[in-house]
């Protein structure tokens, strides 16, 4: 009977912290790049900024790159999906976007990636084609911490993915 009664307040302090961990608020004004763990240099950040900001200009395409240090209790993909919500950038309401995050930091294992499109997109750009963006250009950049060119290579293969597909 203690064990259960230590079990269940653990399971409920674990909870409490857990559900008490809140979201990142937006940025304002809202960006395309949205490094909260650090890994771009502020030019980094800015160089990438300006591309997809004029990638957005002539394609009428948003893609969003967002780091962050901590998945608030949530599974990579919760978080991802949880965040669009808070910050209105959910695939639902939004068309022609498409979004990379990433949690770089901890163990094996405890890092994570993710990325999604917008329903519009994905005949596009499709699961198989976003996991080879993930394979052959986030992931072994992000090894190396060059996380500036893995990035810079996924955006550009998403771009040539939607300019190969011709939308406007």
């Amino acid at each position: 009977m203690k064990k259960i009664v230590l079990t269940s307040i653990t399971f409920l302090f674990v909870s409490l912290f857990v559900s008490g961990q809140s979201l990142p608020t937006a940025p304002s004004p809202m960006k395309h790049v949205n490094d909260l763990s650090l890994l771009l240099s502020n030019s980094q950040k800015d160089s990438l900024e300006a591309q997809l900001v004029l990638f957005e200009k002539n394609n009428n395409i948003n893609i969003y790159v967002v780091s962050f240090d901590s998945l608030c209790g949530y599974t990579s993909k919760t978080f991802a999906k949880r965040l669009q919500q808070k910050w209105n950038l959910s695939p639902k309401k939004l068309k022609n976007t498409a979004f990379i995050f990433i949690k770089p930091t901890g163990n094996a294992g405890e890092r994570y990636l993710y990325i999604a499109v917008s329903r519009d997109l994905e005949s596009i750009i499709p699961d198989s084609v976003l996991s080879n963006i993930a394979d052959n250009q986030l992931i072994p950049n992000f090894k190396n911490k060059q996380y500036y060119k893995g990035f810079l290579l996924a955006t550009e293969a998403i771009k040539e993915s939607v300019l190969k597909a011709n939308i406007k």
